[in-house]
């Protein structure tokens, strides 16, 4: 794989990143997931429950994880918990990358660095570990350069721009997040979550994405509904004998 290391601090990817997340999403209400340069720098981001996705020419599988696949080059670090997989597929140099903004990341480290989409350029990601028939709603938010940058998001039928809502510094919530899909997302017998990162179509410019925040509603096990139904014919039967 081919990675260049531009002055301004830019790392540019080829072909397919694919990154390697712990832990198992079938049964999470929300995951927040902060788009990150290198490993984690600033340790509010764990405490407060966000799981870095990041990428660097050297990974460091002591924070997360990281697969980086391209042509013949293939380094992989695995962890012993889940096989979760965030996939952004590049098609050629310069499609997407990451870059990081050192001052604004110390005081807003999900919006002070994240991933970027080139100009006129549209690509697929998708995160695994889910169950059939599990509902999310995705919301999203700019970057570095702040809404005048921010990155259209797809999910399903609809395209949102990922902008940050009256936020300053510090972690944001959810209300700082865009939502992207009002139709919630239903995952399909193949467990992921699908869509597209797209280029700032309203500026001409590249398309920042600081991170994303999932919304899951999962899907009740066949265990679960058995048992709703039998409770639902006791309190019946119960009913009756009342009578």
């Amino acid at each position: 794989m081919k990675v260049i290391h531009k002055s301004i601090g830019k790392l540019i990817m080829v072909s397919t990143l694919i990154l390697t997340i712990s832990g198992s999403f079938a049964n999470a209400e929300t995951i927040l997931l902060n788009f990150a340069t290198t490993n984690p720098t600033n340790p509010a981001l764990a405490d407060a429950g966000w799981l870095s996705i990041w990428y660097s020419q050297v990974p460091n599988p002591t924070y997360f994880p990281v697969r980086f696949t391209s042509g013949d080059l293939e380094q992989t670090f695995t962890t012993v918990i889940g096989s979760q997989i965030f996939t952004l597929q590049g098609a050629a140099e310069g499609t997407v990358g990451s870059y990081i903004n050192g001052d604004k990341a110390a005081t807003s480290p999900v919006t002070g660095e994240g991933f970027y989409v080139s100009s006129a350029h549209s690509r697929p990601f998708s995160l695994s570990g889910f169950s059939e028939g599990d509902q999310i709603s995705v919301y999203a938010i700019s970057a570095w350069d702040g809404n005048s940058r921010a990155g259209m998001v797809t999910i399903g039928s609809e395209t949102t721009q990922a902008l940050a809502v009256d936020f300053i510094s510090g972690l944001p919530t959810i209300d700082n997040f865009t939502l992207i899909n009002n139709t919630p997302f239903t995952v399909s017998a193949d467990g992921l979550l699908t869509g597209f990162f797209n280029w700032n179509t309203a500026a001409g410019s590249e398309g920042q994405i600081g991170g994303l925040i999932l919304v899951v509603t999962p899907v009740p096990e066949p265990s679960t509904w058995l048992l709703l139904a039998g409770g639902v014919s006791l309190l019946a039967a119960l009913r009756r004998r009342c009578r």
